[in-house]
């Protein structure tokens, strides 16, 4: 995304907050519900098998985004959802930001909850962190949140929260010398990790200070793999699904959707609900074959880890007592303040620029894309499953889509990756992943 259409994204966030704002007392209440490694046929309004009956419930009462666009892997889509940036305008789209490695989300950046604070919000963070934490300065904290409830790593057990060999679980608040009071929540050891969020998140609605708005982040852990439920859940599921893979993951959905029900039942006997937006989507698709652990991206092609449709579209919702109609398109993340005048005259450049290149053919390329053999092109709109390539057929399309890319190209930043390192050994510090460094 040019700077030109990520300012005009984010614009068009404002202007649904705008419009949601119209309709509020106050400022609206934001809970932002992201799932983890969701297939994009995994759920109810996708596949009738799925038992979710209050997410399913906020979908068809609400908007179901059916063209929400993600990065196809973690990190990268986090990155972006946390700026309003493209991940490799950050460095942080090769590859996840793995356990140990001495790198994260720059501290420079100025993320969505640094924004929600200076709008007035109390921010709250509930799940996986996943943009580094070599540096107490990269953890969440850290970079504008009042609270932050879960695990700084990738993935992790369900029960034991265990990742690599050691545990990884905390509660963190700001200190008031600037640094951050971390305590390491050893009791939630051999409880389910999707229960523990729920009743966290529950938890900070209740002891909200209703003076101001609230912005809750909850980035769940499921579905990601392991594949561990109650057997409660997977009783459910019961002569319903044979397979043990796909059954197991369905039940873990399951699990989501009631914590899902705790957040709105908590909202709802705060008096909070009818002035709140809850936001649903997943990070990126489900992954697939050896990798997988159950999902289903059907009927669009790939999954996690490519630039298939199965691996960037992602299975979203908007839902409000507020919402007036769609909010449109644009991203997640506030725009910084800007003059009205400043304000009109971009928002009308910015609509020229995406009129110039808004078309409803996109492209899927491998790394070698200066090469003619190895260009694809597809009409995703009209071929979901992008079966009918067009490339050789619309040659004017591809020569301009090439261009945008050369020039997309040209504002790189390079991979930020790094390799762990072994001053990170949670040996060092009681077991436990821990920050080790000043700064990095």
């Amino acid at each position: 995304m040019s700077r030109k259409m990520r300012k005009k994204a984010s614009y068009m966030w404002l202007l649904a907050l705008q419009v949601f704002s119209a309709a509020a007392v106050t400022q609206p209440n934001i809970v932002m519900m992201v799932a983890d490694d969701l297939g994009w046929a995994d759920m109810p309004w996708h596949d009738a098998l799925t038992i979710a009956p209050t997410l399913t419930s906020l979908a068809n009462s609400g908007i179901i985004l059916d063209r929400h666009y993600v990065q196809p892997i973690c990190s990268p889509t986090r990155s972006a959802l946390m700026t309003g940036k493209y991940p490799s305008r950050l460095g942080l789209n090769h590859d996840t930001i793995n356990a140990g490695e001495p790198y994260g989300l720059m501290v420079n950046e100025t993320i969505i909850s640094n924004f929600m604070s200076e709008m007035g919000y109390s921010t709250h963070g509930v799940g996986k962190w996943h943009l580094g934490y070599c540096s107490w300065d990269l953890t969440p904290v850290k970079r504008g949140f009042d609270s932050f409830y879960g695990y700084y790593n990738g993935h992790e057990t369900y029960y034991t929260k265990v990742t690599h060999n050691f545990f990884d679980f905390r509660f963190d608040t700001p200190a008031q010398n600037g640094s951050v009071n971390s305590e390491v929540v050893w009791s939630v050891n051999d409880t389910y990790s999707t229960v523990n969020y729920a009743a966290q998140a529950a938890k900070v609605v209740h002891e909200h200070d209703q003076s101001k708005p609230l912005f809750l982040y909850l980035p769940m852990q499921s579905v990601h793999n392991p594949n561990e439920v109650p057997d409660s859940y997977f009783q459910m599921y019961e002569g319903i699904v044979e397979n043990v893979k796909r059954r197991t993951l369905l039940a873990m959905i399951t699990a989501m959707d009631d914590a899902a029900e705790v957040v709105v039942s908590a909202l709802k006997q705060a008096n909070m609900w009818e002035n709140t937006i809850f936001i649903f989507f997943s990070d990126n698709g489900g992954p697939l074959k050896g990798i997988g652990n159950g999902q289903v991206n059907y009927p669009l092609r790939g999954g996690k880890y490519s630039y298939w449709e199965g691996g960037i579209r992602s299975t979203s919702f908007i839902h409000s007592p507020l919402l007036p109609g769609n909010p449109g398109k644009g991203d997640w993340v506030p725009p910084p303040r800007i003059s009205e005048e400043r304000y009109n005259a971009q928002f009308t450049e910015d609509l020229r620029e995406r009129e110039k290149f808004e078309t409803d053919i996109e492209y899927v390329m491998d790394s070698e894309w200066n090469d003619p053999d190895s260009i694809m092109l597809f009409d995703v709109v009209a071929d979901p499953a992008e079966t009918r390539e067009l490339s050789k057929a619309n040659p004017d399309v591809v020569k301009t889509m090439l261009e945008r890319l050369e020039y997309y190209q040209s504002r790189t930043t390079p991979p930020r990756n790094c390799p762990r390192d072994p001053a990170s050994d949670p040996a060092k510090f009681g077991g436990v992943w821990t920050p080790w460094l000043k700064s990095c």
